[in-house]
């Protein structure tokens, strides 16, 4: 069988192929979503404080929960690696009868709730190794970054008592947290007015390695598609 080069037109597309390929992922470069060490078959959480802020105007109401949680996944689904994982994001949010633990699924003395150690997105920094750990009085590094990858120090508002993790407030001033403090001050520094606005705390749902896509992918999808070019012209 003779083996015939590529003509032009197959040898551009695959080019600008390639090229978008690799800008798309030079793009997206500024989030990690599969952290360093994660093994396949490993569990993970992801964390992040959104860029943009909000009110508590409904603190005090159990929609505000709904509402919050909403707030934190619209802001995870404008970055596509993040809508790419396929998870739910919750807010760190307690209302009267749901606590912050239970929105996010994190509660440690719950047996439903997956336990699994919780990043940050870069890739590097943990927040806490398991629910336990999460909710134990501190956390393992500031919570500054991010669903683009930024660092950022604010107030972060959470509605939730950094002693017994459940709803707090009081007159309509809601509680805040520090994303610059790794004590019980990450969730609850203080407290300020509901109408004011500040940013809010966003956890994953538990991911598996299987879930998230990785670089090796586009090298698969380029080396198939110069498979087929090539046998075609053959």
């Amino acid at each position: 069988m003779k083996f015939n080069q590529p003509n032009k037109t197959t040898f551009a597309f695959l080019v600008t192929l390639l090229l978008t390929l690799a800008y798309a992922a030079k793009a997206s470069a500024s989030i990690v979503t599969l952290p360093t060490g994660i093994a396949a078959g490993d569990s993970y959480r992801l964390m992040f404080v959104t860029s943009l802020t909000t009110t508590a105007s409904d603190w005090g109401q159990e929609s505000s929960r709904t509402r919050m949680n909403s707030f934190v996944t619209s802001i995870a689904n404008t970055q596509a690696q993040l809508v790419a994982l396929n998870t739910t994001w919750n807010a760190v949010w307690s209302t009267p009868t749901v606590s912050a633990k239970d929105n996010t699924e994190t509660n440690e003395t719950n047996a439903s709730h997956e336990s699994a150690p919780i990043y940050l997105l870069d890739g590097t920094t943990i927040v806490a190794d398991d629910n336990a750990d999460l909710w134990d009085g501190s956390v393992d590094n500031f919570i500054n970054i991010t669903e683009t990858g930024s660092t950022i120090s604010a107030w972060v508002w959470t509605a939730t008592d950094r002693g017994s993790d459940v709803f707090a407030g009081y007159g309509g001033l809601v509680e805040f947290g520090l994303t610059n403090n790794t004590t019980g001050y990450w969730v609850e520094r203080n407290v300020r007015p509901r109408t004011e606005s500040y940013h809010v705390y966003a956890i994953s749902d538990v991911i598996t390695v299987a879930q998230v896509p990785t670089p090796a992918t586009f090298t698969m999808i380029f080396a198939a598609l110069l498979g087929i070019f090539i046998r075609r012209s053959c």
